[in-house]
């Protein structure tokens, strides 16, 4: 799978996924090796921000795995263990994400949330949302901005959702769909 990133980024190879880091090398490195992940260092000059936030119903795992163009990249989403996931990319609002995880402690559906998260406040035409709930009855709810660079969009299933946006093509968002 190629994945297309326009920063260096820390990451940890947890399994088949690399989880992104905002944190310098040598502090990855010596956190992942005393939980025996091996560290990675990724560089390339194509654009581009994605994400697949995922549920394991049968083990009741969550994860996060990503990449950014931005330096940030350890702000595109948060997990709150038993209950979900919410992903803000794109220019990331904090506030956005703080609501968003406000309801989904609260029980709210991810369709709920994400379309709370649209306030004009948090100018979502700049941003990309996703929710996944532990609540395997609740679909994944995703919104791409307008305003979102080039190739943008989201593909979700069953307790998973990969978005991307400032994308070359689909290919990633996809791709990285079918690998999960």
């Amino acid at each position: 799978m190629l994945l297309a990133i326009s920063v260096t980024i820390s990451a940890l190879l947890f399994g088949d996924f690399l989880l992104a880091c905002d944190l310098p090398a040598e502090v990855v490195a010596s956190s992942a090796l005393s939980v025996g992940i091996a560290p990675v260092e990724l560089e390339t000059e194509e654009p581009g921000t994605w994400s697949m936030a995922a549920i394991d119903f049968h083990t009741g795992e969550i994860g996060i795995v990503g990449a950014s163009c931005t330096n940030n990249v350890q702000g595109i989403g948060e997990i709150i263990p038993g209950v979900g996931i919410v992903v803000v990319q794109g220019m990331s609002s904090d506030e956005a994400r703080e609501l968003g995880l406000k309801l989904l402690m609260d029980g709210k559906s991810p369709a709920t949330i994400v379309e709370a998260m649209r306030a004009k406040r948090f100018e979502p035409e700049n941003q990309q949302y996703a929710v996944v709930s532990v609540k395997a009855d609740q679909a994944p709810a995703t919104y791409t901005g307008k305003e979102t660079d080039t190739w943008h969009g989201a593909v979700t299933g069953r307790g998973v959702s990969v978005q991307g946006n400032s994308l070359v093509s689909e290919a990633v968002v996809m791709n990285t769909f079918a690998v999960f």
